[in-house]
């Protein structure tokens, strides 16, 4: 009878913590790093400086609005606490949200973060307001105003386009 309980309490325990994990995973959105430029000399004009500045594209592929305000975004891993994305900084259901990632660190009409990305390589990391890692990317060399993105977007499979997609999805070919 003794075994019976600790069997009871045992499956409790481990359904309540099922629950937990459940709830946890539900309340992550998912968000992708879908696509960036970090060598743009013509394309993608950020308005707010009137210069042509590298760019990162976050996706949210939920059916509803995700507010990412306390969320950060990096260009060293090691340090996921970098930028922090501001009050009201959303992103509508299956939409796209541009980080300009010039060093200027402000929002204007846009969001422009405290680092810039560097042509010969790096990483970016998006990560929650606890920390955890919610998306990130090493890269390799980049080409100047040629982007490298995810298609379809959300997708695993990484792609270049010669015809930068900001804002839009990604359906221009990529090789």
């Amino acid at each position: 009878m003794r075994m019976m309980g600790r069997l009871r309490f045992t499956l409790k325990i481990i359904s309540q913590l099922l629950l937990f994990i459940t709830i946890v995973y539900a309340d992550t959105p998912n968000l992708y790093i879908n696509e960036f430029l970090s060598s743009n000399a013509s394309i993608n004009l950020d308005s707010d400086f009137y210069s042509f500045c590298d760019w990162i594209e976050i996706y949210n592929s939920e059916d509803t609005v995700v507010n990412i305000s306390g969320y950060y975004i990096t260009d060293d891993l090691s340090n996921p606490f970098k930028f922090q994305f501001t009050v009201s900084s959303i992103i509508h259901p299956n939409s796209f949200f541009i980080v300009w990632a010039d060093d200027i660190d402000s929002v204007v009409t846009s969001t422009h973060a405290n680092f810039k990305l560097k042509k010969r390589g790096e990483e970016i990391g998006l990560f929650s307001p606890n920390g955890d890692s919610i998306d990130s990317i090493i890269f390799e060399e980049q080409v100047t105003d040629i982007s490298y993105g995810r298609k379809p977007d959300g997708n695993s499979e990484w792609f270049y386009f010669s015809n930068p997609s900001s804002l839009a999805s990604n359906m221009s070919i990529g090789y």
